[in-house]
């Protein structure tokens, strides 16, 4: 057997011995090696985050007047962190193909919670109208008792206060005003039908007056519609979700807490969130040492 050469031919390690050669790829330097494998890790990270982002995404858009359109980088990163943290909790609690909840239905009932403590996540229309009160009656023979600010019974009235506080504050208005107190009634619920059915989405957001600074078309549109031009304000605020970092909100974190399935999912993905920082930290860091070798070399 002849000794084997090893010669460099463009970009090639050709190794030939007894007639017969073997091409290979340069290697690279260990340095330019670890680069590179760190930066495949952070192409795979990022590639899972977006799928994240892709899964929340899909549980939120179903939802009732979501605002994917007023989402912002840090927003999505969030549902993307709390994406990872359901699916993780899923994982140890061996609930991987569970559908009682659905991991999606999981992600859109966090997304529901957060939107009861505060978070901007969902359009603030009107809720349903509560059910009106029920009037008190005969157990027997199902007369209804009558108002007792009518009636002026004050024992009447201190125990309806205290028992049924919807009533009496019915109760209390008609008395003194039956006809105001019905008009307002009439008012108020054909206000909310036509909040209810107020259209916004995408398309109306990127026309929406006040994600600009004409002051004038705001003003006019405030004076022509106050409470549509309200509806409209608010939906020009992007979406925050203070949960991590320099904008966490305590408030809304210690309501969170208060329902132990959210507090067990923000705990996670807290420890995520810290998980992902220090991993955008050395990204940067790395990034900032191949400018600068690149410059040097």
């Amino acid at each position: 057997m002849t000794h084997p050469k090893f010669l460099a031919r463009a970009g090639f390690f050709v190794f030939e011995a007894d007639g017969w050669s073997l091409h290979c790829l340069v290697i690279d330097t260990p340095r330019k090696t670890t680069l590179k494998l760190k930066r495949a890790k952070h192409i795979m990270e990022s590639t899972q985050r977006q799928n994240l982002f892709k899964f929340a995404l899909e549980a939120y858009s179903d939802m009732k007047h979501p605002r994917t359109y007023a989402l912002t980088d840090e927003s999505r990163t969030v549902l993307a962190i709390l994406a990872q943290a359901i699916l993780q909790r899923r994982t140890a609690e061996d609930r991987v193909n569970a559908n009682n909840p659905t991991a999606k239905e999981e992600m859109a009932q966090l997304i529901q919670k957060l939107s009861d403590v505060g978070v901007n996540l969902l359009q603030k229309r009107p809720d349903e109208p509560p059910p009106p009160p029920v009037p008190w009656k005969d157990p027997v023979t199902g007369a209804l008792l009558p108002n007792p600010w009518m009636t002026k019974d004050l024992k009447g009235q201190t125990l309806l206060t205290q028992r049924d506080p919807h009533l009496a504050d019915h109760y209390k208005k008609m008395a003194d005003d039956p006809f105001g107190t019905l008009a307002a009634l009439q008012d108020a619920e054909a206000e909310a039908r036509s909040l209810a059915a107020i259209p916004y989405d995408a398309a109306h957001h990127k026309l929406n007056p006040f994600l600009g600074d004409n002051r004038t078309k705001q003003g006019e549109f405030i004076k022509s519609d106050p409470e549509l031009a309200k509806f409209y304000e608010e939906e020009a605020k992007p979406v925050s979700i203070p949960l991590f970092g320099r904008n966490k909100n305590m408030t809304v974190e210690a309501r969170l807490y208060k329902d132990p399935k959210a507090g067990a999912t923000l705990k996670v993905a807290g420890l995520i969130a810290q998980q992902w920082l220090a991993s955008d930290r050395q990204a940067a860091l790395e990034q900032q040492k191949a400018a600068q070798a690149a410059v040097d070399n």
